[in-house]
């Protein structure tokens, strides 16, 4: 089975075409997608048009992660592609994860597997995400490094563009999930990543992880949280949400420009019970 790559770009580094070089050697990846956000002229984007198998799609401004990959997949759809792998432009592919994820398709009954993962190592902290040995459902994964099933990512809608940024693969899961299908941890190790600028705080023997991630990502986690908890009559979820949004605030304060995401965080709640008056139709590519 060969699974096209899809990578959403925002001023991509120099890193981005090093990855773009490893995918593009790969016989099972016949095409490398790049959906553009930077929104204008940029050397890295014209440097990675130059390797083979890249195609680029330029988006005229920054439209958000959820709708890149909207645009990304639906062209893959017009190309007959029965799945995709996505990444985020600065992760760092481990060894051959297109190899074993296509085996696993090949000798695997894909029908009611929606997304298929690796495990992984978060970079910052030196850690790997799952202790497993054997492979694992779960209710929800990050996005890059993850195969999508594009039956039924089209089943159950895409992903939603009002979100913009943040919360966008957790609610896409959701859907997934709740429509039955199954989200597959694997447990060999697929890729490097920075989940945020991530750090262990250790008071007094208890030790938890900040994410220090810009005053805007804290807007779009706060605010995508709320949209994420109105959309659904699920108590569990709601409670699940609020206690995590209670847990985000007081991280705030063992971070650097504290003042500044407290007024995001506020600003995300405030306009996060807004969201019975988004137009929500209009920004949504799969109905």
């Amino acid at each position: 089975m060969k699974i096209p790559a899809l990578i959403v770009t925002y001023y991509p580094s120099n890193k981005t075409i090093l990855n773009v070089c490893e995918l593009s050697k790969n016989n099972l990846v016949p095409v490398i997608l790049i959906v553009d956000n930077t929104g204008e002229d940029n050397e890295v984007l014209d440097e990675l048009a130059k390797i083979r198998k890249v195609k680029i799609i330029k988006n005229e401004k920054n439209m958000g992660i959820a709708y890149a990959q909207n645009v990304g997949i639906k062209y893959l759809i017009n190309e007959s592609y029965s799945f995709v792998i996505t990444y985020d432009q600065d992760s760092v592919i481990v060894d051959n994860p297109i190899q074993l994820f296509s085996d696993y398709i090949d000798s695997n009954d894909m029908g009611r597997i929606g997304i298929i993962t690796s495990n992984y190592i978060d970079k910052r902290i030196n850690k790997v995400e799952y202790d497993i040995k054997t492979p694992i459902l779960t209710d929800v994964v990050i996005s890059s490094g993850s195969v999508i099933n594009i039956k039924s990512f089209v089943d159950v809608g895409g992903m939603k563009e009002y979100y913009f940024m943040d919360q966008v693969d957790n609610e896409y899961c959701y859907r997934l999930v709740n429509k039955n299908y199954d989200i597959l941890v694997l447990p060999f190790i697929g890729m490097c990543h920075e989940l945020g600028n991530i750090k262990m705080i250790n008071i007094l023997g208890f030790k938890f992880y900040t994410y220090n991630q810009n005053p805007m990502r804290t807007y779009y986690r706060t605010r995508n949280s709320i949209y994420f908890k109105s959309e659904y009559k699920d108590n569990l979820l709601k409670k699940k949400i609020s206690r995590q949004l209670r847990i985000d605030f007081i991280k705030l304060f063992f971070e650097k420009s504290t003042f500044k995401k407290i007024k995001m965080f506020l600003k995300g709640k405030k306009d996060g019970k807004k969201w019975k008056k988004i137009n929500k139709n209009n920004l949504i590519l799969f109905n």
